[in-house]
C-alpha cells in the first residue's frame, strides 16, 4: 500500500471552536484530571444532546483504488446516508447490527475469531452489504471501473 487516507469532513471553523478544549484536554492528568474530563463529557452531553425526535445521521463516502503496475485493478466509491428512523437510531443500526454479521459469521465459522481484514468471500460480502442497503436510507455502490 502507497498511500490510505482516513478523513473526518466538518464544518468550516471546527477545529479552532474547540481548540481551547483540546488545549484543556492535552493539560489533563491524574484523578483530578480524570474527574475534569467527566465534567467536560457531561457538560458536552447536556449541550449537545439531539432534541427529543430528533433524529441522528451517518453519511460515509469511501473510495479505494488499488493499482498494479500503475493500471487500477480495482476502483470503488461506496456512498452511504443514513438516519434515525422508527427502526431506531443510524448509529445503532449500522454499527450494532453489522458487529452482529460478524459475530454471527465467527459462530458458523465463516470468518476466523479476532482482528482481521475484511471478508473475501464474495457471497459473504454480497450478504452484508445487502443488509446495510436495508439498514440505511441510501447506499450507492459505484464501480469505476465497470
Amino acid at each position: 500500500m502507497r498511500e490510505f487516507v482516513r478523513g473526518t469532513l466538518r464544518l468550516n471553523g471546527w477545529k479552532d471552536a474547540w481548540a481551547d478544549v483540546f488545549t484543556e484536554i492535552e493539560t489533563l492528568k491524574g484523578a483530578a484530571g480524570n474527574a475534569r474530563l467527566q465534567d467536560m463529557s457531561d457538560q458536552f452531553w447536556a449541550d449537545n444532546a439531539y432534541d427529543e425526535g430528533e433524529p441522528d445521521r451517518v453519511v460515509m463516502c469511501v473510495a479505494l483504488t488499488a493499482e498494479k503496475d500503475g493500471i487500477a485493478t480495482y476502483d470503488k466509491t461506496y456512498v452511504m446516508d443514513a438516519w434515525g428512523d422508527a427502526r431506531g437510531t443510524a448509529m445503532a443500526r449500522l454499527v450494532s447490527v453489522p458487529v452482529s454479521l460478524a459475530v454471527e459469521s465467527v459462530l458458523k465459522r465463516q470468518i476466523k475469531p479476532g482482528v482481521s481484514a475484511a471478508p473475501s468471500d464474495a457471497k459473504l460480502v454480497a450478504e452484508w452489504m445487502g443488509e446495510i442497503d436495508r439498514l440505511a436510507q441510501h447506499l450507492q455502490v459505484v464501480d469505476h471501473l465497470g
